[in-house]
């Protein structure tokens, strides 16, 4: 008599987070002649992808985990194993197991660059853009979900932050302040909404150009560009 299993096929879920050696699926056969010709024993035949995180013993049909599962990389393993009677391997049935690997909060936001450096004209009114912070996350789900605040410090209630797009905005009217610095220093957070939660922050640094320094950098510009095409008509003249 041929070894049967219990079922057909099988669907497992394992999450991410597990290490390697631990059990996490159990495949079971029967046989049932007597002695040795009623030993079974378990094999994998093929998988997909390969190579697989996953290990199956051949004496009790254990599935233990024998490599990294990462969800953002494989979200799904397929092989097909089967159980065959030892003394007479070609006595043998096959199944098919999914492996499905769920997701963990094992990412933490990551911003575009480590530091966000945006010029803002002194007479910028409220609610004027001053650039954005941007953010990923590998996550899925509400554990890639992320929301941007503003780190309070001195400066901090001159701008605001769009919670979901990390867009920051002048909180006030710049040209109403007293006391009008160059340079203001800002700490973005980003925070996912997985639990636990995990964090990042970067530093912004936003530079005052008053109106008048700005129309002379643009005038300078414009000079600089003319004398550099009467350079050019000159050269091709001559």
């Amino acid at each position: 008599n041929r070894a049967q299993i219990t079922a057909p096929s099988y669907h497992f879920s394992v999450s991410e987070g597990r290490r390697e050696g631990e059990l996490v699926a159990q495949l079971t056969a029967t046989d049932i002649d007597n002695g040795m010709n009623g030993l079974v024993e378990y094999a994998i035949v093929s998988s997909d992808p390969a190579p697989l995180p996953f290990s199956l013993d051949p004496h009790t049909g254990q599935i233990t985990v024998s490599g990294d599962l990462d969800y953002e990389e494989t979200r799904q393993y397929r092989l097909q194993a089967k159980a065959y009677n030892k003394v007479n391997t070609g006595f043998y049935q096959e199944t098919e197991i999914t492996l499905s690997i769920l997701d963990e909060n094992d990412n933490s936001p990551l911003f575009t660059r480590h530091e966000f450096e945006f010029d803002l004209l002194d007479s910028s009114l409220r609610g004027a853009t001053v650039g954005v912070a941007m953010a990923t996350d590998r996550d899925s789900g509400s554990n890639g979900e992320m929301y941007y605040t503003l780190q309070p410090s001195q400066n901090s209630e001159l701008f605001e932050i769009d919670l979901n797009s990390g867009e920051i905005r002048t909180a006030a009217m710049l040209a109403n302040m007293a006391a009008l610095e160059d340079v203001y220093t800002l700490t973005v957070l980003c925070r996912d909404r997985g639990t636990p939660s995990r964090n990042a922050s970067a530093a912004v640094t936003v530079r005052v150009r008053s109106t008048g320094e700005v129309v002379n950098i643009l005038q300078q510009v414009l000079q600089n560009d003319a004398l550099s095409r009467k350079a050019k008509y000159l050269i091709i003249f001559f």
